[in-house]
């Protein structure tokens, strides 16, 4: 987790939070829910951690979830689609559901004038397909055509069946939801046959490589604006990393860590001489429509006792013509009601 290391040693070396030095534990779960509750348990019960901040894993948080509860420790994360994160009041999301981040993909398609629309989804996640109400619901909304989804594997060696499907139905607007290399391989098979249309990405396949894929294009919708926006909401992000990490390493998995972490730092800015875990419950409580600098799409508004309200604004990342394209700059989108 460079990101996570390179915050750790910016922020102490501004001051750290209120006067206190910070210190960051990363573990690894190997996205494995046996690892995740042992190591959920290292950081509550050993590491004796405020906070656990930035979690990507529906793993670990469905897993641990009841740890979490149990032992009254905060959860953060930008990267929030996992259920838990709108089921547990100890669960605080800094982005969309799943629910809404295929709303927000009919959204842009809908904005970028398609009129077909069609939904690829990993076959290795059952609950990939649970997708297809939400995505009905959203296109009918929209007047938009929905052509289904196509469950594909991300270990398949070729996926010409599902382009020559895709592209006889004419969909011109496709989210895809496969791991980094199916996607690049599908994306690939699919150009082979000339079919390329409009892709959206969510940010777990927005990957740094997808750049240089010839004739791509895509969107992509972001719980954090887009990582390599010029913008002076980056700022310390960028400085950071190119001091204390990697440039290299700059991506959205990388930024949404970040934003989870300045998200804590931003609640705790009056953090006490001995804070305690309650403290971060409250404090985050506190942050009264914070959008902490503009790096969260919308103010951050949490109650004690009730579950993540369901967000509604995210950003938009994009490649187009070989390079990454910011197709609404650093401005968030929003669903409409």
């Amino acid at each position: 987790m460079p990101a996570a290391e390179a915050w750790e040693k910016w922020t102490n070396a501004h001051g750290g939070i209120n006067g206190h030095p910070v210190k960051v534990h990363i573990v690894d779960t190997a996205c494995d829910s046996v690892q995740g509750q042992a190591k959920a348990k290292q950081l509550i019960d050993s590491d004796k951690v405020l906070a656990i901040v930035g979690s990507a894993d529906a793993t670990f948080d469905a897993t641990v979830g009841p740890l979490i509860t149990k032992s009254k420790v905060p959860m953060l994360g930008a990267a929030s689609q996992s259920e838990t994160f709108f089921t547990n009041p100890d669960y605080f999301a800094l982005g969309l559901s799943t629910d809404n981040l295929n709303r927000a993909s009919v959204y842009l398609a809908k904005k970028t004038g398609a009129t077909k629309f069609a939904a690829v989804v990993c076959a290795e996640f059952a609950s990939s397909t649970g997708a297809d109400a939400t995505y009905k619901e959203a296109t009918s909304k929209a007047g938009l055509h929905y052509d289904g989804l196509i469950v594909a594997s991300s270990s398949a060696p070729d996926y010409t069946a599902e382009c020559l499907k895709l592209k006889q139905n004419g969909d011109d607007f496709v989210q895809i939801s496969l791991a980094v290399g199916a996607a690049k391989k599908f994306i690939s098979d699919c150009a082979a046959q000339g079919y390329n249309p409009t892709y959206q990405m969510p940010t777990s396949v927005f990957d740094p490589s997808f750049e240089n894929v010839s004739g791509l294009e895509a969107l992509s919708v972001q719980p954090v604006p887009p990582y390599y926006a010029d913008a002076p909401v980056l700022k310390d992000f960028r400085d950071s990393m190119t001091q204390y990490a990697d440039v290299k390493k700059i991506s959205s998995a990388a930024l949404t860590t970040w934003v989870s972490l300045e998200t804590f730092k931003t609640a705790m800015s009056d953090a006490s001489e001995a804070p305690t875990r309650q403290e971060v419950f409250d404090a985050v409580y506190k942050l009264n429509g914070n959008s902490v600098g503009g790096l969260v799409a919308q103010g951050l508004e949490f109650k004690a006792g009730k579950t993540s309200p369901q967000l509604t604004c995210f950003f938009v990342g994009g490649v187009k013509n070989g390079s990454f394209d910011l197709p609404y700059g650093t401005n968030p989108q929003c669903l409409s009601s």
